[in-house]
């Protein structure tokens, strides 16, 4: 049986798109389970999607930095929300 232990995480005031905040709270997420010791990690948000090709350039390296960091779990695991769900 898996242990889950939700973490959110939001960085943003402002000055970042939507897309690199999301990724920022990404790459954070992926270090602390990584320290943690997790095996399987699951993540949900709006915009980061594992499926598909980065095309801003900003978000290039933050794309390949997350599946570099993704590829150290046993299992990885992405699922795309609706902002409205995400938004209270």
């Amino acid at each position: 049986m898996r242990e889950s232990r939700p973490f959110s995480c939001i960085l943003n005031d402002g000055t970042l798109s939507n897309n690199l905040a999301e990724y920022n709270a990404l790459l954070i997420s992926l270090h602390l389970a990584q320290q943690m010791g997790v095996r399987y990690f699951e993540a949900y948000g709006d915009s980061v999607k594992g499926e598909y090709k980065v095309h801003h350039e900003d978000l290039i390296s933050y794309h390949h930095a997350t599946i570099q960091l993704a590829n150290t779990f046993e299992g990885f695991y992405i699922n795309q929300v609706s902002r409205s769900k995400i938004q209270r």
